[in-house]
């Protein structure tokens, strides 16, 4: 639900005296047929839905100092090792 601060200038009176006194009263007021956006938009998928990327393809190659690739669908994320570090046997 949207919120906006309001502010409402008027009289109040005390019981049956009807004796008033000037008051203001600061408030937030709020708009339920009104959200707030925001968030992640998704859009659909495209159609036709284009097929995934044969075997062995690589989607994103390991960097030339060592670290993370994938290669899709199967087998996966792949590690390279910087060069001269040391790695397990």
């Amino acid at each position: 639900m949207a919120a906006k601060n309001v502010i409402i200038v008027g009289h109040m009176y005390e019981g049956k005296s009807n004796k008033g006194k000037q008051v203001t009263i600061y408030g937030v007021a709020g708009e339920s047929d009104k959200e707030i956006g925001g968030g992640p938009v998704i859009p659909p998928p495209p159609d036709p839905f284009p097929d995934p990327p044969p075997d062995g393809v690589v989607i994103k190659p390991a960097p030339d100092e060592g670290g993370w690739g994938y290669i899709g669908p199967e087998p996966g994320w792949y590690f390279v090792p910087p060069a001269g570090s040391v790695s397990p046997k």
